[in-house]
This record gives structure tokens, C-alpha cells and sequence, in this order.
């Protein structure tokens, strides 16, 4: 039976792609091309698969194009609620902020419930009685309010703890980074801030003369207010905006760009004489007519010609740091200018006791030289921050 069926199918085949020929006319002649079953079976599975594949491609894009649609509306969703989220939380953040500022108002409003409601006894006595009633089960609205005062204090205070605990974590970090560029340049840290805390000191007490329009009751500020942790964050954070200062004053800034070393800091053979002598900056040649410019702001103390020196700009960075430029062709700046770090203050040439172009460098502290180098050293980490 089956086999007649099979039979029947490939006669119906046969018939439907049996050979036929097709007649083709161009230019006024008749061509006559026979196509076999073979190939017309081939034409039509072509076809067929054809149009099955632009049917899938088609029902994929549209299966891709309704998945997009919908990733789209979850992210809308996502979007909407990380908003609603953020405002939760900045409101979250203003409310934490009034529990903060109003933590000692809600502890004297709690000790006052506590008096008014037990007479004038000791707040610790008053204390004690609010707990035994609350431990003897007695329900009152007073309670209450005063358990919750209570809650509200201690939440507060974890805030307090954390917010110091923060603060000291990146006081710390800071301290460690100033003190670290300090070290780099060789400087003593304790001198350099006995010495800007003093400036500091006498530029406050001017200041405090010369205050005029002003005026209300004298309140003395009560430290007893701060605990011990407090008061030694308060006194770090003091000495971390000096030390922030000192090295905003520090010269880390190089005098000269694309600048060869020709000479190092220290004992060397003299270049006219041969015999050692010793060197109190840094030799640096750059291209011909290189601009000079000033490693730190300051102020020009001396814009003249200094015999071995030659054409010479000395600048004043305060706390007795300078710095000075020797051996120029031009001086562009006068004394008693003040100048900002990176201005150009000369242009490099060969005056004075010199064998070509450079850029003579100097660092002093309290008129002492310094080597250079470990202030353009102090100035890439600074960079690296």
C-alpha cells in the first residue's frame, strides 16, 4: 500500500517537472531551450528556500525588535526608580542633617520631660524612676516621647561617630601626602611649621586690628563642648591646612622646559679651572632662546647683574625659601614685581662666568642652598595626585 502511494507521488512528480521547453525571442529570432525535470525541481527548491529564509529573517527581526522595545521599557523603569530612590535618599540625608544639628536641643528637651514629669529630683534619680516605670510595664504617652528622644540621640551620635571617624580617615591620608613632599625636598618639617605658624599668628593679629563696622556681645567659645577625639581632629585639621601652606609655597615647579641636566648639585670640577669646587644649583640647557619661568609665585627681590651670576632674577616664596636664575640674556621682569608660578621671567643665554647657553638654578632656605632637584623631584609627585 505504501509503496503505491511512493509511486503515485513520483509519477505526479515526474509529471509536473517533466521536460519542457521554453521558447525565447530576441531580435526577431526563435530559440528553443529545453529544461529538464531535474532542473526545474532545482529552480523551485531554490525558490522555495528563498523565501523561507527571508520569512525567518524576518520573523527574527521582529522577535529582536520587540525584545529591544521591551529591555527599553525596563530601563525607563530602572531610570524611574533609581530617581525616586535618589530623591528618598537626599531627603533621607536632610532629615539625618536637622536629627544632627538638633541632637543637644532633643537631649535637654528630654531631660526637661523628665523633670517636669518627676518633680525636682536629680536628672539621675529622674533618670532612674523613667526606667523603672518603663521596666514595670506602666504605659504612658511621656515615656514614650522620651523613649523615642532617646532613640533619636543615640542614632545621632552614630552618625557623629561615623561622620568623625571619616574626617580623621582623610585628615590623615592628607597629613601623610604634605608631610611625604616635604620629606622629598629635604626640608624640616618641624622648623617650617614653627615658622608659618608664627607668620600666621602675626598676620591674624594684624588682621584683628584692622577690623572695623563690627560688632555684638562677647560669647566665649566653650571647647569643653568636644570630646578628646574632637579636639585632636579639630588641632590635625589645623596643622593639615598649615602644612597644605608650606608646600603651596614650596618652588616644585621646573624653571625650564625640554631642559638637558648639564651640571648636578654638589662638589665638581670647575669648568674654567679644573679644581673641585662646589656647585650650588642645577645646570639646565635648553633649546636656544628657551623661556625661564618662575617655579612658584613669589615676589622679585633682586632683577640684576651679578657678576658670576651674570643677567639674575631672585624670587622670594616666602617662609626664607627662594630661588634664583643665573646666567640669562634677557631679564623680563623688575624688582619688587609680583609673579605667578609659571611665569616667564627671562630668556636663557651664557652672561657671567659661563661656557654657553644655560639655565643656572638655584633653591635656598635662609639664604643656604638646597639641591633643586629634590624639589623638581617633590614637584612629579605632586603631579602624580
Amino acid at each position: 500500500m505504501q509503496k503505491g502511494v511512493m509511486r503515485a507521488c513520483i509519477s505526479s512528480l515526474k509529471k509536473l517537472f517533466s521536460t519542457r521547453s521554453v521558447i525565447i525571442v530576441s531580435e526577431h529570432k526563435i530559440g528553443h531551450h529545453q529544461v529538464s525535470g531535474k532542473s526545474q525541481l532545482l529552480i523551485a527548491a531554490t525558490v522555495i528556500g528563498f523565501f523561507s529564509c527571508i520569512s525567518y529573517m524576518s520573523g527574527s527581526y521582529m522577535a529582536a525588535q520587540s525584545q529591544l522595545s521591551e529591555k527599553d521599557k525596563m530601563l525607563q523603569q530602572a531610570n524611574e526608580d533609581k530617581n525616586r530612590i535618589d530623591e528618598e535618599f537626599a531627603l533621607l540625608k536632610r532629615d539625618l542633617a536637622k536629627f544632627s544639628k538638633n541632637g543637644k536641643q532633643l537631649s535637654e528637651y528630654s531631660q526637661f520631660i523628665m523633670n517636669s514629669h518627676f518633680g525636682e529630683a536629680e536628672s539621675g534619680d529622674a533618670i532612674i524612676n523613667a526606667h523603672s516605670l518603663m521596666s514595670s510595664g506602666e504605659d504612658s504617652p511621656m515615656l514614650s516621647r522620651i523613649s523615642f528622644l532617646e532613640k533619636q540621640i543615640e542614632e545621632i551620635q552614630s552618625e557623629n561617630d561615623q561622620l568623625i571617624a571619616a574626617i580623621r580617615e582623610r585628615t590623615d591620608n592628607k597629613l601623610e601626602y604634605f608631610e611625604d613632599i616635604i620629606d622629598t625636598t629635604g626640608l624640616n618639617i618641624s622648623s617650617l611649621e614653627k615658622q608659618a605658624s608664627n607668620l600666621r599668628d602675626k598676620s591674624k593679629s594684624e588682621n584683628e586690628k584692622s577690623v572695623e563696622n563690627q560688632g555684638g556681645p562677647f560669647i566665649a567659645f566653650d571647647a569643653a563642648t568636644f570630646d578628646k577625639e574632637e579636639k585632636e581632629l579639630i588641632g590635625d585639621i589645623d596643622r593639615l591646612m598649615l602644612l597644605r601652606d608650606i608646600v603651596q609655597t614650596l618652588p616644585t615647579s621646573n624653571p625650564i622646559k625640554n631642559a638637558q641636566l648639564m651640571s648636578g648639585f654638589g662638589v665638581r670640577s670647575d669648568p674654567f679651572n679644573g679644581h673641585a669646587a662646589m656647585h650650588t644649583g642645577l645646570d639646565l640647557s635648553g633649546p636656544s632662546g628657551s623661556s625661564i619661568y618662575a617655579a612658584n609665585t613669589g615676589r622679585i627681590i633682586a632683577a640684576e647683574w651679578k657678576s658670576a651670576y651674570g643677567n639674575t632674577v631672585d624670587i622670594d616664596h616666602g617662609l626664607g625659601i627662594t630661588t634664583r636664575y643665573g646666567h640669562l640674556s634677557q631679564i623680563l621682569v623688575k624688582e619688587g614685581d609680583r609673579v605667578r608660578k609659571g611665569q616667564i621671567i627671562g630668556i636663557q643665554g651664557s652672561t657671567g662666568r659661563s661656557t654657553g647657553p644655560h639655565l643656572h638654578y638655584e633653591v635656598r632656605y635662609n639664604d643656604r642652598p638646597l639641591n633643586p632637584a629634590k624639589f623638581l623631584k617633590a614637584g612629579e609627585y605632586v603631579s602624580q595626585k
